[in-house]
């Protein structure tokens, strides 16, 4: 497990604390299990977000769910690049609102094998919005030689963004621009990464990019913003 926890804290405006990304599972599964993952501090307003990033050298794979603590976490965005008859990269966004706890199992299930998983965890408090799991999203996908990947995404006032990236085929580390990279992991080739802001400013087209260090032909980014 890399654990880097870091709380971003604003006035009167929601908060994130990246906690950790575990260690990948290098493994062809349906079903992925991340046991006893660190969800923080168990408070009334704690909502967990993980982000999952898998990858297979074929195409038609989709991330059907995702579990945390044995409930069913809503996937807010589902980034999934498609190489015809090669390969398959997937980043999904999950939230639930978990009360109770400090750690639990996160479970990703998808229609078919995977060959590797990633999974990230934040979680966010103080949010005012009326509906926590609609937040607004952008899902940006690659299949082409190269290294960014760039997108915009609606802000509200005083909103954070929570972003994750995943590829294949390369042996590079993620970067990003319009947020903070908070972790990369790596297993057979595959990247991960997880960036993140807050108290950003209202902007109808909020500008971010993730970075490959070196190039790749399929990419998955996903971004979501809360308030």
């Amino acid at each position: 497990m890399f654990t880097f926890p870091v709380t971003f804290f604003g006035a009167g405006s929601a908060t994130r604390t990246f906690l950790q990304s575990e260690t990948p599972i290098n493994a062809i599964q349906t079903v992925y299990t991340f046991s006893n993952v660190n969800i923080g501090p168990a408070t009334a307003d704690r909502y967990v977000v993980c982000i999952i990033g898998c990858y297979v050298n074929v195409p038609s794979r989709t991330l059907n769910s995702v579990t945390i603590g044995g409930n069913a976490a809503t996937i807010v965005v589902n980034s999934n690049a498609q190489v015809a008859a090669a390969a398959t990269c997937i980043t999904g966004i999950a939230i639930l609102n978990v009360t109770a706890g400090t750690t639990a199992n996160v479970v990703a299930t998808f229609n078919n094998n995977m060959l590797v998983c990633h999974c990230h965890t934040y979680v966010i408090n103080n949010l005012t919005m009326a509906s926590p799991t609609s937040p607004t999203t952008k899902s940006t996908t690659n299949n082409a030689s190269g290294t960014t990947l760039s997108d915009t995404i609606a802000t509200v006032a005083n909103s954070l963004l929570i972003a994750g990236v995943t590829s294949a085929a390369s042996a590079g580390s993620f970067s990003f621009t319009g947020v903070a990279l908070d972790s990369n992991t790596t297993a057979l080739s595959v990247p991960s990464g997880c960036g993140s802001a807050q108290n950003l400013s209202a902007n109808a087209a909020f500008p971010y990019s993730s970075i490959l260090s070196s190039s790749t032909t399929v990419t998955a980014l996903a971004a979501a913003t809360w308030s």
